[in-house]
């Protein structure tokens, strides 16, 4: 488990820290794609986050505060939007806890601080603006003091159910990640430098075991099986220079084709 903190001394940098007493933060990455990844400072998770790069927000659009949306990290549903000062936002590092400035009460406000439903901090984004923050957070229990998972609870149940797609861009981000930032631990990454040749054959070795589970008259692993040929064929891709949207354009275009055809 990690344990974020913010070490005052020197470049006020933010530190990650193993601690087996931390039970609620678990690492996990913003799926952006590599052109956003350009212009968006992350913060946490092994990035650094000096007070410049705080001094820098466009604190002064709204009299020192920045909007907060807050992002499921699983589903990736919008659970509620607050605002943060600068003494919010360096809390929330510091304590893995999503932390909001309460204008109503005029002081801090952890979520969950009464009702215990509190948001445990996975990562924190900026726009190209600098003026707004995307905090990803695992919620533990319901995110509005209605009882409703989330505060905009008048979203349609299929928009979020489409939400999950979103696990291929998380993954595709974590890959990429992988390769821009080799880890001797990481299986990705090592696979990564072993080369194309070997992603290739990998995914020709998942692909054969697909088919044997397909072959069989009761198969108990094959959608697991089916899951390792996907995430190994996004492995190859990254490698090839391809993301799952260029996929999708192609089906798309060929539906739309096959849709004239019977036109």
């Amino acid at each position: 488990m990690n344990n974020i903190n913010i070490s005052k001394a020197d470049d006020f940098s933010v530190r990650r820290q193993e601690s087996e007493s931390s039970g609620v933060h678990k690492k996990c990455m913003t799926g952006v794609s590599e052109h956003r990844q350009q212009h968006r400072k992350f913060i946490c998770e092994g990035y650094t986050l000096n007070i410049e790069q705080i001094d820098a927000l466009a604190w002064e659009k709204m009299n020192g505060l920045l909007p907060a949306i807050v992002q499921d990290v699983n589903s990736m549903q919008i659970l509620m939007m607050g605002y943060m000062n600068k003494a919010a936002l360096v809390q929330t590092i510091e304590t893995a806890k999503v932390t909001f400035y309460s204008r109503s009460k005029n002081r801090l406000w952890v979520k969950g601080e009464t009702s215990g439903n509190d948001l445990a901090l996975c990562s924190i984004t900026t726009d190209c603006d600098n003026d707004t923050l995307l905090v990803l957070a695992k919620a533990n229990g319901p995110t509005c003091h209605e009882g409703t998972p989330s505060c905009f609870d008048n979203m349609p149940v299929t928009n979020v159910q489409t939400a999950d797609m979103n696990i291929i861009n998380r993954l595709e981000a974590i890959i990429l990640d992988r390769q821009q930032n080799q880890d001797e631990k990481s299986y990705v990454s090592t696979l990564l430098s072993e080369g194309l040749s070997r992603v290739a054959q990998k995914v020709g070795e998942e692909a054969v075991e697909v088919m044997i589970e397909a072959m069989k008259e009761k198969s108990t692993s094959f959608s697991e099986e089916v899951a390792d040929l996907v995430f190994h064929l996004l492995v190859l891709m990254r490698l090839k220079g391809v993301v799952f949207a260029d996929i999708l354009q192609i089906l798309k275009k060929r539906n739309a084709l096959k849709l004239m055809r019977i036109e």
